[in-house]
């Protein structure tokens, strides 16, 4: 049981964004920011490309169904019948944004 509850904190670590040593230097701690901040911005880039072509192809009635897709990502089953393009779309944006936003913390 100790080894399952050690690997979901882990997996929730990786969503969390990064987590910095308080004794480590100023410039370690800098550069954690600005590369965070650049991976941030550039999955909010990414997943605003996603949602607004999805919001466009539900606009424009582009409604060929797509079926039975079945995604398993970090232990969630996730699992769309007859969905549009646009809705899909517009949901994997939605996780994109999710998975990148900005997080950097400071251990004491």
């Amino acid at each position: 049981m100790a080894t399952s509850n050690l690997k979901n904190s882990k997996d929730e670590k990786k969503l969390k964004g990064v987590e910095i040593p308080l004794n480590s230097d100023k410039e370690t701690i800098e550069n954690a920011i600005r590369y965070q901040f650049k991976y941030s911005v550039i999955g909010y880039v990414l997943a605003t490309v996603f949602i607004m072509f999805g919001v466009f192809l539900l606009l424009f009635g582009i409604l060929s169904p797509i079926n039975n897709i079945s995604i398993k990502l970090l232990g969630l089953n996730i699992t769309v019948n007859n969905a549009t393009p646009g809705i899909i779309l517009f949901f994997i944006g939605s996780l994109i944004i999710f998975i990148t936003k900005f997080s950097v913390k400071v251990k004491k």
